[in-house]
């Protein structure tokens, strides 16, 4: 597996959250990175793809930040859908990857990325749209959804959720999900008592 020097990467604001091919993930931006790449188990557990829709990787193996060879396992076409914005990229398949996917410099050069630390946001193409930048991991979420739901625009749902183990017997705000904001979405807040 890939290790980072920088054991504590999760703990930084050094990801976005997308789509990719309708599943939301969290993307490491990684401008140290020349291709954007992602790991075979998010391939092909998570978003299913059949190796028939896998084309032969243009290299055998690429070169880790630590200095060691990561074997490519083919390349791969996936829908992207940032704030809106859509657009199909080509990724490298690595076999053994710490992340599901990184946003590389070619993904970022050709989308013309801008990465603002002041707010903590990634912009592209001419700031058309602005991601936030975010954790890997929330470990602050309250509340979790068991599938994806599409909110049709102008209308108002009440989702099933169910709260993380972590909280049960805890007084605790709601408050909305940090990707959301920026999105044109209002999101209620409120304080559950156990």
């Amino acid at each position: 597996r890939i290790h980072n020097i920088n054991n504590n990467i999760e703990g930084h604001k050094n990801f976005i959250s997308c789509r990719l091919n309708s599943k939301l993930v969290n993307v490491l931006i990684d401008t140290g990175c020349a291709k954007s790449c992602c790991s075979s188990s998010f391939i092909f557990q998570r978003l299913k793809i059949p190796q028939s829709a896998i084309k032969k990787a243009p290299f055998h193996h690429l070169l880790s930040a630590d200095g060691k060879l990561i074997k490519a396992l083919g390349s791969v076409i996936l829908n992207i859908n940032l704030n809106g914005v859509q657009l199909q990229y080509d990724f490298i398949i690595l076999e053994d990857l710490s992340f599901n996917v990184i946003f590389g410099m070619d993904l970022l050069t050709d989308v013309q990325a801008k990465l603002n630390f002041h707010d903590n946001s990634l912009s592209i193409y001419d700031d058309l749209t602005s991601i936030p930048l975010v954790r890997n991991y929330d470990r602050t979420s309250l509340l979790l959804l068991d599938e994806d739901v599409i909110i049709p625009p102008r209308t108002e749902a009440l989702l099933n959720a169910r709260v993380h183990n972590k909280f049960i017997n805890v007084i605790s705000l709601i408050d909305s999900y940090q990707p959301l904001k920026n999105r044109l979405v209002l999101s209620a807040a409120a304080v559950i008592h156990p």
